[in-house]
């Protein structure tokens, strides 16, 4: 998970829009409506408790990489929903 660095180029700004909600029914859908919602700009909140653990993983390790390559955030809110911002 990301950490704030005050050396950072970009930071966590708050955003007072509401989250694209994405709950999961399978590890490809959930990607792909995660992926399209952050390309767009929006905040992405994922609830994975629907999801066996393997996917659940697997999904969590997806949107670290996506926030990452977007230079976004993901932030762990409870042990099964996360939410990624994307660049500031």
């Amino acid at each position: 998970m990301n950490s704030y660095s005050v050396h950072a180029r970009n930071d966590p700004r708050i955003r007072l829009q509401a989250p694209h909600e994405v709950t999961c029914k399978d590890f490809e859908s959930a990607a792909r409506e995660a992926s399209d919602a952050l390309r767009s700009g929006n905040v992405v909140s994922v609830d994975i408790r629907s999801l066996p653990q393997a996917d659940a993983i697997h999904l969590v390790n997806f949107c670290n990489g996506m926030a990452s390559v977007s230079s976004g955030w993901i932030f762990r809110v409870t042990s099964d929903v996360i939410v990624i911002t994307p660049r500031s």
